[in-house]
């Protein structure tokens, strides 16, 4: 059976690289507006393949059908940041996820 499972983080100011700050208030001047400054691999996102690879596309020319398929959900909060998570790093546990490979290159969690 086929699930989805969604892994989005909320973003709010607790998060490394993620900056609130309220322009406009309710009581103050009518509305309220907020200016959100959000370095580019904070929280939850996806690489582009032109991150790593000169000639590598953009995430909007990116086919997203290489993006869903069998997957592993591995619980990353143990790890410290900027820390290349690989196969050693979270444990073979290839009896977790029974006919889902492990990929030759995985991720880095910064």
């Amino acid at each position: 059976m086929r699930r989805l499972v969604d892994v989005t983080l909320t973003m709010d100011d607790t998060v490394r690289g993620v900056e609130i700050r309220p322009v406009r208030l309710l009581t103050k001047d009518g509305w309220n507006t907020t200016t959100l400054s959000l370095y580019s691999h904070c929280g939850t996102h996806v690489d582009a393949p032109r991150h790593f690879l000169p000639d590598g596309v953009g995430i909007d020319r990116q086919d997203l059908s290489v993006r869903n398929g069998p997957a592993r959900v591995i619980n990353l909060v143990p790890i410290e940041p900027c820390t290349l998570i690989t196969r050693r790093t979270v444990g073979d546990n290839r009896s977790e996820k029974p006919g889902v490979p492990w990929l030759p290159n995985f991720a880095a969690v910064c």
